[in-house]
């Protein structure tokens, strides 16, 4: 008496359609399907097929039959065990936010006159709304100055989410501003004539 066939449905494969978004909590999974019909008659077993964390894993279905003494298992990816072989390449992927290139807005050295100044800021006009909702822009260094000098300032781009990643170009890390000093204006001054005797005293 011969085996009877049990043939992997055509439509069976994995139920992935793209890399999974990581959001750090989540547990993804992979699976077969197309199988219903025959489910009642075989068996799956699975391998790197669960994970949480970002990163290209490689996932392996074996589908076994549950009878083999009275069946044989036929099909596309059955291998010469008698049992049908799936291997997927998957991925969880970080979520990335590309700002593209940023430069400090250009502005003109300040001239002490006894008032606060404000260091230049990063230029934003090219970053959509959506994006600037999700990142964190500080500054650090010396932001405000009043007396005359050199100053430096720095700024530190970050997400909001931890589990997003960030991309963008600054064309300097550091930027340098100056308050220079402000120039004092003699010429209408005038000092009265006065002719003194010495006598030692002041």
């Amino acid at each position: 008496i011969s085996k009877a066939e049990i043939a992997i449905p055509s439509g069976a494969g994995w139920d992935y359609a793209g890399a999974y978004k990581y959001d750090g909590t989540t547990e993804y999974e992979v699976k077969l399907k197309g199988l219903d019909s025959i489910l009642n008659m075989v068996s799956i077993s699975y391998s790197g097929n669960k994970e949480k964390e970002a990163g290209t894993y490689n996932a392996e279905a074996v589908v076994s039959l549950t009878d083999s003494d009275n069946y044989v298992l036929v099909g596309n990816n059955v291998k010469p065990d008698g049992k049908a072989h799936y291997e997927l390449q998957w991925q969880i992927a970080r979520e990335t936010i590309n700002l593209g290139n940023l430069n400090w807005i250009t502005v003109p050295d300040y001239t002490y006159d006894g008032t606060e100044k404000t260091a230049p800021k990063i230029d934003v006009s090219g970053i959509s709304q959506e994006n600037l909702d999700k990142i964190k822009i500080e500054y650090v260094g010396d932001i405000k100055a009043t007396n005359a000098g050199t100053y430096e300032i720095s700024v530190t781009i970050t997400p909001i989410d931890s589990t997003v990643d960030l991309q963008y170009n600054l064309n300097t890390d550091n930027c340098e501003w100056k308050i220079l000093k402000a120039t004092y204006d003699m010429s209408e001054i005038t000092f009265a004539d006065k002719t003194f005797t010495y006598d030692g005293e002041e």
